[in-house]
């Protein structure tokens, strides 16, 4: 989600600015770090991580935020309206200090991957298998992923934009058992294709060979056979070449 805010606009604009200009300076920075995150939400967890700050004090920033009207907050998830979200983003190309938006745009999109696969490993594991601590059980796992589907799913289309070749194509992977589960064929058939390039693009063969592998149980899931066996014979042709 990258909006921004066109010429007709600059009254709102200024409107923006004055809203702004009353934010504490860690608040207003808040503001503009928000513009940074994919999909249609934010937990708190997540928004303390591209803060690089404690859940308590990135709720209390929030929650100034929601004061404002700025943000608007349901069961530890905030979103910004539309044309929040296109000002709060256009603050990220500010000539600030870009490199702290990098820096904290891939804090968030590690923390993304990282607990996708902690989620995983909880979802695919046999009784008794030990799994990260991340989560209780399979089911809190489970609601973990229903929950950041949409954020998760965005943040690989922000990835392949901004050329994050980690991210295309780890979390595709962390994805691919739980959207088979919940039979999300075209997200999932779109972020193989995804890995598949980012893996291609990286030099990684491995990855590449695995993404193909994913990619082809998709195709043969929605009965695209053909199609299947050419994604599994590239599969094939990669592991062969690695042995």
């Amino acid at each position: 989600r990258v909006l921004r805010l066109g010429d007709g606009s600059r009254s709102l604009h200024a409107v923006f600015e004055q809203s702004r200009a009353r934010l504490a300076p860690d608040t207003a920075e808040l503001l503009a770090l928000l513009g940074l995150a994919p999909g249609p939400d934010i937990s708190t967890a997540a928004a303390a991580v591209l803060a690089g700050v404690t859940e308590p004090e990135v709720l209390e920033r929030l929650r100034a935020l929601s004061v404002a009207h700025l943000v608007s907050g349901r069961e530890g998830r905030w979103r910004m309206h539309d044309l929040t979200a296109g000002y709060a983003a256009s603050l990220c190309g500010a000539d600030e200090a870009p490199e702290r938006f990098v820096r904290a745009r891939r804090r968030l999109f590690d923390h993304y991957a990282s607990t996708a696969d902690d989620a995983r490993l909880n979802i695919v594991a046999l009784s008794g298998q030990r799994t990260p601590d991340t989560f209780a059980d399979r089911a809190a796992a489970t609601r973990w992923m229903d929950a950041e589907r949409a954020v998760l799913i965005d943040t690989v289309h922000v990835a392949r934009e901004l050329g994050e070749t980690r991210t295309e194509t780890d979390l595709p992977l962390y994805l691919n058992t739980y959207l088979k589960w919940r039979r999300d064929f075209g997200d999932l058939e779109d972020l193989q294709w995804i890995a598949v390039r980012a893996s291609q693009r990286g030099g990684d063969e491995e990855r590449e060979a695995l993404s193909w592998d994913h990619l082809g149980a998709v195709l043969r899931a929605t009965r695209r056979f053909e199609e299947a066996m050419d994604a599994h014979v590239c599969a094939l042709r990669l592991y062969t070449e690695l042995e």
